[in-house]
């Protein structure tokens, strides 16, 4: 169940944190770092080869957090079911796209660990045993990482928005999908 203590972990845990990366990190992952964000060193004072970028594990946090949040829509207030039509659409088009990145997720990582199948009491047939053992990473080292070299947030949706920029921004065209939910 929601509660205040366990909200603060989740607040923290989910934060859109911007990292500073590097063109030729940006290149690494096959992108093309003319349309990536730049983070000016004027501005930032991190050089002149500093891009915008987060962390994944944190937008996939970010969109279990939702779906936990819609589970327990009365603990938070939600009224989705009276929301006017523009601001349905636009929770539907968030909830698809979380449940479109956490399958992603899921579908890449493929853990195959077995989980076995035993007889239980109270159970009619086999139930699967969920206490299966894992090796799983140091998840407060990558919150400390993050952490260590994330941006000031609140500066960056100050000056990057797209009009505050020195000059004219080099952009990617936007995916169809992207268009089919955004307009």
């Amino acid at each position: 169940m929601p509660n205040p203590v366990d909200e603060a972990v989740w607040d923290d845990w989910e934060l859109t944190t911007v990292v500073p990366v590097t063109a030729s990190g940006i290149r690494a992952l096959g992108k093309d770092p003319s349309t990536a964000a730049k983070l000016e060193d004027d501005v930032w004072g991190l050089g002149d080869d500093a891009y915008a970028a987060v962390l994944d594990v944190f937008h996939q946090i970010h969109c279990l957090n939702q779906l936990r949040k819609f589970a327990y829509a009365d603990y938070y207030h939600m009224k989705i079911a009276n929301a006017d039509p523009e601001a349905l659409t636009t929770h539907e088009v968030h909830t698809n796209h979380c449940v479109d990145i956490l399958l992603q997720a899921i579908q890449c990582s493929g853990n195959l660990q077995l989980v076995t199948m035993h007889w239980m009491e109270r159970q009619q047939y086999p139930f699967p045993d969920m206490s299966t053992t894992r090796q799983c990473v140091e998840f407060n080292r990558i919150v400390q990482w993050r952490d260590d070299h994330r941006i000031d947030m609140k500066k960056f949706v100050a000056m990057m928005k797209k009009e505050k920029q020195s000059g004219p921004v080099h952009e990617r065209p936007a995916e169809k999908g992207y268009l089919d939910m955004f307009g």
